[in-house]
């Protein structure tokens, strides 16, 4: 869960899925103090894309990623992309999918796989925070195939 009380114009904080690449989902307040909440991804060094974002108009936020690793489609056949999918709740028990999803590329250039970070950054003046509490991760259950399609 995201506290986004402390946060300040031009302050961006969330949750991310990086390696080489990233995709983050998180809030944002714009320069009127609006807060939204968004979906963006970024590629080797270059500047974040934001993708998606809705309005926000209270102070906390959860969020959750769900890796889909070595996906299998609706017709069983094994792909090789693996996806990152990104959700926000605004009460912690409806799930609201934000973006298209971000396709992981395993790369050489950091020897680990994708990672999840939690992030809080400024853009403009320093000063703001926020806060995250009940950070929770599940292992996958690997006992049964999963089918996935790009609808889910």
């Amino acid at each position: 869960m995201l506290d986004t009380s402390g946060l300040n114009p031009g302050d961006y904080a969330g949750i991310s899925a990086f390696q080489s690449f990233a995709g983050m989902v998180g809030a944002y307040v714009g320069d009127d103090g609006q807060k939204y909440v968004y979906f963006a991804h970024q590629t080797r060094g270059q500047e974040q894309d934001l993708v998606r974002d809705e309005e926000l108009n209270q102070d906390l936020v959860y969020l959750k990623i769900e890796y889909r690793f070595s996906n299998i489609d609706e017709n069983g056949i094994i792909t090789t992309e693996d996806q990152a999918r990104f959700y926000y709740s605004l009460d912690g028990e409806e799930w609201v999918k934000i973006g298209k999803g971000f396709t992981m590329s395993y790369s050489l250039d950091l020897f680990t796989g994708y990672r999840t970070a939690l992030y809080c950054y400024s853009t403009q003046e320093p000063g703001g925070h926020a806060d995250f509490d009940y950070y929770h991760a599940v292992k996958a259950d690997r006992s049964e195939v999963v089918t996935t399609s790009e609808d889910e």
